[in-house]
């Protein structure tokens, strides 16, 4: 499953993404890595950007940047 697919309220694991790439390094320096734990908080109203949680810090994501990102959902 991919970040970009999921709703507000639902938890899960960041799995992998693409390696060596730009958006990977951002992905790294703002604390997207894998086994990570994270609560999708919502979308714009457009749908993008999206909005997530990790730890007690709020990221902001493009919808493009997302969907490069596996991740799997927990209760």
């Amino acid at each position: 499953m991919r970040l970009s697919e999921l709703t507000a309220t639902q938890k899960g694991i960041i799995l992998k993404y693409p390696e060596d790439t730009r958006i990977t390094r951002r992905l790294i320096e703002i604390g997207v890595i894998p086994g990570i734990e994270f609560e999708y908080i919502r979308a714009s109203i457009f749908g993008d950007p999206i909005e997530i949680k990790i730890n007690d810090s709020f990221l902001v994501l493009r919808k493009k940047e997302a969907y490069l990102v596996a991740v799997r959902l927990i209760k």
